[in-house]
């Protein structure tokens, strides 16, 4: 690719814009995350731009640009992102573990280390071609199809790392397949935080508190353990 030193600086100056609103506006910060994606697709478009990705995802002075470059070779090389991103939970001190779980990424130091765990958790996702392996809960005689837990797992990551709205723009097609799965393993209040987060996010008219909504919608979730049942479930 020519002159990737400007290609690499485009996506740091990408990444830069949307640390810097991570802590204002959640709205905000969601936007800067799609140039960042953007940015993203573009390089991964030609070999060229994959190549500079690996280099970035292993050695990028920005761990904020490893991640997000990581995220982006995982989907044609998973060995070397999983490599970059267990090397930012190793310089952290985090706990590693293959394949990754919800309880462990969530025990990783908040911030880089967290996104780091998060993304392995992401990259450890099930296929959806895999066959269904469906797991009890306690007190269900039906069991919880895998793919509605995953959906879940995914769902609840997401939004503790960056909020509701983060999860709804990042994974709305799991909001539907989460709840059921919330509902089915016991957590019914944390399965209407979500539908309640959908129904507000879906809407083609927002409501002029949305964020207000929203902050108390994030408020609520962060006070439910809801990974206490999630883990519950997939023991079984």
């Amino acid at each position: 690719m020519e002159d990737d030193s400007h290609f690499a600086d485009r996506l740091r100056a990408a990444v830069l814009a949307a640390r810097e609103t991570a802590t204002s506006s959640v709205r905000a910060h969601n936007r800067l995350m799609d140039a960042v994606q953007l940015e993203l697709d573009q390089l991964a478009g030609t070999e060229a731009g994959r190549d500079l990705l690996v280099s970035l995802a292993t050695s990028d002075r920005d761990v904020d640009v490893r991640i997000a470059s990581a995220n982006a070779v995982m989907k044609w090389d998973p060995g070397i992102a999983r490599t970059s991103l267990e090397d930012i939970l190793r310089g952290a001190g985090a706990e590693i573990v293959r394949p990754m779980t919800m309880d462990v990424a969530l025990k990783a130091p908040w911030g880089r280390p967290r996104d780091a765990a998060l993304s392995l958790l992401n990259l450890n996702r099930r296929s959806s071609n895999e066959p269904e392996k469906p797991t009890a809960r306690p007190g269900l005689s039906q069991p919880v199809p895998s793919s509605w837990l995953d959906a879940a797992e995914r769902l609840y990551g997401l939004a503790m790392n960056g909020g509701l709205e983060h999860a709804f723009d990042l994974a709305e097609v799991d909001f539907s397949d989460a709840c059921l799965a919330l509902d089915a393993v016991g957590a019914a209040d944390a399965a209407t935080v979500f539908r309640e987060a959908h129904e507000l996010l879906q809407g083609h008219q927002h409501p002029q508190d949305l964020e207000e909504l929203l902050s108390a919608l994030d408020s609520r979730l962060a006070d439910m353990a809801v990974m206490e049942f999630l883990e519950a479930a997939n023991e079984r």
